[in-house]
Formats: C-alpha cells, structure tokens, sequence
C-alpha cells in the first residue's frame, strides 16, 4: 500500500517546507516507506539508524528537529516493532525462478 499525499496538502506547505533544489521536503536522501506504518514514525526510525541524509536547508533542519520529538515521544516497544519493519525492509527478497526447457 503506497502513501500519497494530496496535492492540497503538499500545495499548502510554506514555501520553505518543500526544500531547495538539492532536497525534498528536507531529505536529500532516504530509502522507500513501508505503506503499514505511520510515515512520521517510520522517518524516526530511519533517522535513528542513520539511514537519512538530510539536506543542510532549513526544511532539513525542520525536519531533524521534529523527527527527533516523534522519536522521544514513542515508547521502546514501539520503536522496536517499527524498527524490525523498517530493517526488513531494506533487505533484498530473492525470488528463485526456474528455468525449463
């Protein structure tokens, strides 16, 4: 399940929310969301793992500060619940096909 955001919503964000040219909304680079869990608790943990490169504007600097408050405010349970979601899914599914004749 993909997550998309309106365009009336992505429309109503200050300007500087949005990033400059070299990011968006801040990130510079991060990996894909897991559609099953929160975005902002997902983007936490992915900080929390160092898996974010956030951008030096001021939408980045936002965006760190604000991440960090989702952070303490979740409890170690769910963290680690978010935390073996977000990990899984970064690694490769392989997929084995074989080849007949």
């Amino acid at each position: 399940m993909a997550i998309s955001l309106s365009s009336d919503f992505l429309s109503s964000a200050p300007h500087f929310a949005k990033g400059c040219e070299g990011c968006t909304y801040g990130l510079a680079a991060a990996p894909e969301i897991v559609g099953m869990l929160m975005l902002p608790e997902q983007r936490a943990v992915q900080m929390d793992e160092d898996l974010i490169e956030f951008c030096n504007c001021k939408a980045g600097h936002l965006y760190r500060q604000y991440l960090r408050k989702v952070l303490n405010a979740m409890t170690m349970e769910t963290r680690r619940n978010v935390r073996h979601y977000v990990l899984a899914a970064l690694v490769p599914s392989v997929h084995y096909e074989s080849e007949t004749a």
